[in-house]
């Protein structure tokens, strides 16, 4: 049972929906560029897939601009971020 709160949580800043795939697999679709938090790597969450990241030259050129650049939090890079080195492997590529 969802106490009061609990849908704050869930209706926050989210971008939910669903994307239909081409005939190869391959889905596109246009999102929001998250910010990053300290330890963790900018990305996001794709249910079906896992967690996308990006790539570090994407992600330092949207930090230059507003709102991105008044984040103070230190950037990680993708070899100490905790979740994208164990992700990037077995021949799964989650970068964008």
């Amino acid at each position: 049972m969802c106490k009061p709160g609990c849908l704050a949580i869930t209706n926050s800043t989210g971008v939910y929906f669903g994307v239909p795939s081409d005939p190869t697999g391959i889905a596109q679709f246009l999102t929001l560029f998250p910010g990053h938090y300290q330890g963790q790597h900018a990305g996001g969450n794709v249910t079906h897939v896992g967690q996308p990241f990006s790539r570090e030259a994407l992600r330092a050129a949207v930090e230059l601009a507003a709102p991105y650049n008044i984040n103070m939090q230190e950037v990680p890079a993708d070899e100490n971020d905790m979740w994208a080195p164990s992700l990037a492997d077995g021949g799964y590529d989650p970068f964008l």
